[in-house]
């Protein structure tokens, strides 16, 4: 029978070190050929760092940003979260041209923009903006004056002392107030 060799620490340390090194020149010689990792030494270790979404991605595809981790994209279009790190970029434009993406995507470019149904922000209901100004003014005067028990009959001066007062106003020139809009109101 041979003999047991006792091996020390540090025999084994070798021998896995061997190893690991020949493992990691592999995988930086495939970094250095699809340049999408990173490599970084920290205290003696050798770690991969998960390739991270870049902006060109986002440029690229509008739709596509940052998942939970680096590791992950979110594709708002599907509405699900893939996973990025095996090759990065070209994960990414697999699921763009994939099938399931696109039928998602074919449905959201025929789709007429929601804008076109909102009136412009020149009217607010069916009044323009400064009509609308006018309006709320005379329902302030309107409820002070109900607030501080002023009789309606006041109404009627207000309408020509605000135009006098303030000249430069469009609300106060088309300020209309008399004792009888203010009953209705």
């Amino acid at each position: 029978l041979p003999k047991k060799v006792a091996r020390s620490e540090d025999t084994v340390e070798e021998a896995g070190r061997g190893a690991v090194e020949e493992t990691v020149e592999e995988v930086e010689e495939a970094v250095e050929e699809t340049g999408r990792t990173h490599w970084k030494q920290r205290k003696g270790e050798d770690y991969v760092e998960q390739p991270h979404i870049g902006k060109e991605w986002s440029t690229r595809w509008p739709f596509i940003t940052m998942g939970t981790t680096s590791s992950f994209y979110w594709c708002s279009v599907c509405r699900q979260e893939n996973f990025c790190a095996h090759q990065g970029v070209r994960d990414i434009s697999r699921h763009v041209e994939g099938k399931g993406h696109r039928a998602k995507e074919q449905p959201l470019n025929s789709v007429s923009s929601i804008a076109q149904f909102y009136v412009p922000e020149t009217s607010v209901g069916g009044m323009s903006v400064q009509e609308a100004k006018t309006r709320r003014a005379e329902v302030k005067v309107a409820v002070a004056m109900v607030q501080h028990n002023v009789p309606f009959a006041v109404a009627d001066h207000f309408s020509p002392l605000y135009k006098e007062c303030f000249r430069d106003s469009p609300t106060a020139q088309g300020f209309k107030s008399a004792s009888t809009k203010q009953r209705a109101s």
